[in-house]
This record gives structure tokens, C-alpha cells and sequence, in this order.
């Protein structure tokens, strides 16, 4: 297992594993197709996040007999990585790839795979794809944004009722339980308020207030009698 410190920003790791090959009678002639895929998994803790799976090579080969046959063969070579929350900006932006790669015939069934494995973030989308949220949501996550992205999505994750928490921890999740991608989405991407039936009230009978003169039979004194007759209070126009 290996432990970045530092800031995160294409954090590159060697690859260096030794194969040997046990399954044919022949040994090998000549590699005809390699491949290394990438399978690893994000676990998030409240202090650290481990990257955790396998690099999967593949090989295709034929053998030193006399037929020269083709023979497939895989192997996974492990990956641990761990990685302290506070280097990443964003956990759910995490990736890892394949940089570059080399195999290499080493005597008659050993291969020796070398490269180099890149750990990065994602870029993020564009502000245009802003979350709306309630109110009490934006305004707990506005308070608890000090904590950082990683920390508030893996107390989420690993919510306990024993946790010292906060009350805007708890709004937000609240929340996060009916709706967990939009928690996630709008700490990448950013969010804003969603407007109530109240604000877009609020917000016309503001703009009525201020261009017309005449009070007593303005638009706005329509909408306070209104509300007035339903026995509906809005804070800022009849309340």
C-alpha cells in the first residue's frame, strides 16, 4: 500500500510485476497483444480516501512449438493506494489510467510488465450545470463548506447518530438522503436556491412596489389584499 502526501495533481506511480506463465507445455515464442486495463474502486473515509483494485493484463502469445499455437492468458496485479481527504478538492472527481505500458519476454514463461499508473482529478463541469437546492440546504452547506468536499460527502456516507454533528449537518442530511446525487453534484459543480412559490411572490410584489406610484391601487396592494383574503403570510410582503 502506498500513502500520497502532498497536493494531488497527476500523481504518477510505477508498475513493475513479474509473470510467469504455468498454463501450456511450450514456452513462449512471441507476444502478438498486450493490454493493461485499469479496475479500481474509490473508498472514502472521513480522513482518507483508498484506491483499491487490480491492473488486468491480458496477453496474447504463441508458443515455441511446431504449430506455433495462439494462447490467451490473464493476470491482475494489485492496487492499493491511499490518499489523506485534504489533498483532494473533490473525492467523486478521482480517476487513475494507464500512462504508458511495456511487456517484455523475460526466458521461456516469464514476462516482466513495467509502466506507469497516473492518479488525477477530473475537470470539472461548467457552472452552467449549478444544482438548485432549498434554502436551508444552501445555507448549511454555505456554513459547513470549511470542512471541505471529501469530509461533508463521507460523513454522509458513514452517517452515525453517535458522530458529535452539527445542526446543519443534519439539514443537509436530511436532505442527502432523498437525494444524494444532487448533494454530490451540487459540491462539484456548485448550487444556488431554488425559488419557493413564496420567493417568486416576494420577488414580483418587489418589482410592482418599486415602478408604481400609485400605492392604493398598485399591482402590489392587489397582491397583499390577496393574500390577506387566503390568510397567507409572506415574510417581506404582507408579514
Amino acid at each position: 500500500m502506498e500513502t500520497l502526501q502532498g497536493p494531488l495533481k497527476d500523481v504518477r506511480f510505477d508498475i513493475y510485476e513479474r509473470v510467469q506463465i504455468e498454463e501450456v507445455s511450450e514456452n513462449i515464442f512471441a507476444l502478438t497483444k498486450t493490454e493493461l486495463t485499469p479496475h479500481i474502486k474509490m473508498l472514502m473515509r472521513k480522513d482518507e480516501i483508498q484506491l483499491v483494485g487490480y491492473l488486468q493484463l491480458k496477453l496474447s502469445y504463441k508458443d515455441s512449438g511446431r504449430f506455433l499455437m495462439q494462447h490467451e492468458y490473464q493476470h491482475n496485479i494489485p492496487v492499493e493506494i491511499k490518499i489523506p481527504a485534504s489533498r483532494v478538492t473533490d473525492a467523486y472527481l478521482l480517476d487513475a489510467d494507464i500512462e504508458n505500458f511495456n511487456v517484455e519476454v523475460m526466458g521461456s514463461r516469464n514476462v516482466n510488465v513495467t509502466g506507469v499508473l497516473i492518479v488525477y482529478e477530473k475537470e470539472t463541469k461548467t457552472m452552467s450545470d449549478k444544482v438548485k437546492l432549498p434554502r436551508e440546504v444552501t445555507e448549511a452547506i454555505d456554513k459547513m463548506k470549511y470542512m471541505g468536499v471529501v469530509s461533508i460527502m463521507a460523513n454522509m456516507a458513514h452517517w452515525s447518530e453517535e458522530d458529535p454533528t452539527t445542526e446543519e449537518l443534519y439539514t443537509i442530511h436530511d436532505y442527502y438522503l432523498k437525494n444524494p446525487y444532487m448533494i454530490a453534484q451540487a459540491l462539484v459543480n456548485g448550487y444556488e436556491i431554488e425559488e419557493t412559490p413564496e420567493d417568486k411572490v416576494r420577488e414580483y410584489y418587489n418589482q410592482q412596489n418599486s415602478i408604481c406610484t400609485d400605492r392604493q391601487h398598485s399591482p402590489a396592494n392587489a397582491i397583499r389584499n390577496v393574500l390577506n383574503f387566503l390568510e397567507i403570510k409572506i415574510e417581506g410582503v404582507n408579514a
